[in-house]
């Protein structure tokens, strides 16, 4: 299920003295694909906390496939591959010239956590929500 995209115009802080993207800024905007689109599809972080929960990035990890410069710019997609009891499991790509060159790609996995960092079961509704793409009904309510 897709999270979604972000085109984003490389910027003199994302890029090393040699103006290329520096490997961290991948991560970065990675992360904030993916959780932009969880907010949007239903897993709104704002009501895991007031319910005691929080999401934790478990593990991230990205290949690098070719070099982004500075002004170019790139496209970001993130989508669902899997949700498991306590974990969702996101894809993202980078890409260059509307799509035709990829330039990384990632894996992130969130973990829902309790206050004390113990993984916590994801709710059926919001599981239902990630696999379907449909916003939980507590979402649709929020967007109104």
């Amino acid at each position: 299920m897709s999270l979604g995209s972000l085109r984003h115009v490389i910027e003199h802080i994302d890029t090393d003295a040699q103006g290329v993207v520096h490997f961290t800024r991948y991560l970065s905007l990675f992360e904030t694909v993916a959780l932009r689109g969880l907010d949007k599809h239903a897993a709104d972080s704002a009501n895991w906390i007031t319910a005691h929960h929080d999401l934790a990035i478990a593990t991230i990890s990205a290949v690098y496939r070719s070099p982004a410069r500075y002004a170019e710019p790139i496209d970001i997609t993130a989508e669902v591959e899997r949700v498991t009891g306590a974990r969702i499991i996101v894809h993202t790509r980078a890409t260059t010239k509307d799509g035709m060159v990829e330039i990384a790609t990632g894996a992130l996995t969130f973990c829902l956590v309790d206050r004390e960092g113990r993984a916590k079961p994801i709710p059926a509704e919001l599981r239902s929500s990630l696999m379907s793409g449909q916003p939980t009904i507590s979402q649709e309510n929020n967007h109104a």
